[in-house]
């Protein structure tokens, strides 16, 4: 699985072959900021930054925008938050699996642990079923998606090697490419790349095209608390007041 991942994702050639997304998201991300410096509005950086990265792996996994209510999409960035929060919270199970699953229950992480996986794969399975509708009237750039829906077809009916590859499994591969943080997996990120080309073209027009400054009222020293999780990230959001230069 990772190896589909890299080929069919995080390669060079992949990489590349998602520049325009890239190009698209960062320029409507630079128009959402310029309606906010002409209202002299403080922007809520944080959540511009996750709803940037966030479209991108979703068009390039699902062909689809973070934004689009038909799958419930806006749901699932706070979905994934949670899980992610969820996941580098205590677990009693982890450290006394025979009876540590009670103490789980009384404190309701395994609630919400159902609750999260349900409200996953909810989205997933609508994804997929979209998919597979789209297969059948147009044909264009495959994703992630696609390539995952073929395996399941063309896979012999007894498996391969006595695996028998199915939703699920696929639902679980597009889980773990949302989740997965910078710089995990085996020795090395195989998503490096992809994660540079989006910070380096996000950053260089923001700072292009706008000049940053506190908002009133704020002091300089900024809350640099870290939040729960898997990935480490600032607790508070970090709001700026962006100028936009004459010529940008």
């Amino acid at each position: 699985m990772r190896k589909i991942c890299v080929l069919e994702l995080f390669s060079a050639k992949r990489v590349q072959s998602f520049q325009f997304l890239r190009d698209e998201e960062v320029a409507s991300l630079v128009v959402s900021i310029s309606k906010s410096a002409s209202s002299a509005t403080p922007l809520n950086l944080s959540e511009k930054f996750m709803s940037l990265t966030a479209n991108i792996t979703f068009r390039a996994a699902f062909g689809r925008s973070s934004q689009e209510r038909e799958f419930g999409l806006e749901r699932f960035q706070e979905v994934i938050r949670e899980g992610m929060a969820m996941l580098g919270c205590f677990s009693a199970a982890d450290f006394f699996p025979y009876v540590g699953w009670i103490v789980d229950r009384l404190r309701g992480l395994h609630g919400r642990r159902e609750r999260i996986i349900q409200e996953l794969d909810s989205v997933y399975q609508r994804v997929i079923d979209d998919r597979i509708e789209k297969r059948r009237k147009e044909t264009g750039q495959e994703d992630i998606t696609d390539l995952l829906l073929v395996l399941e077809r063309s896979q012999p009916e007894s498996g391969a090697g006595g695996f028998q590859f199915s939703r699920d499994h696929i639902k679980a591969i597009l889980m773990n490419y949302e989740i997965l943080p910078f710089s995990a997996g085996g020795r090395s990120c195989p998503g490096m790349a992809m994660g540079l080309a989006l910070v380096d073209l996000a950053l260089a027009n923001l700072l292009f095209c706008f000049d940053w400054k506190l908002p009133y009222n704020i002091e300089e020293d900024i809350n640099m608390a870290e939040a729960p999780g898997i990935v480490t990230g600032k607790k508070a959001a970090l709001f700026l007041s962006p100028i936009k230069y004459l010529n940008a």
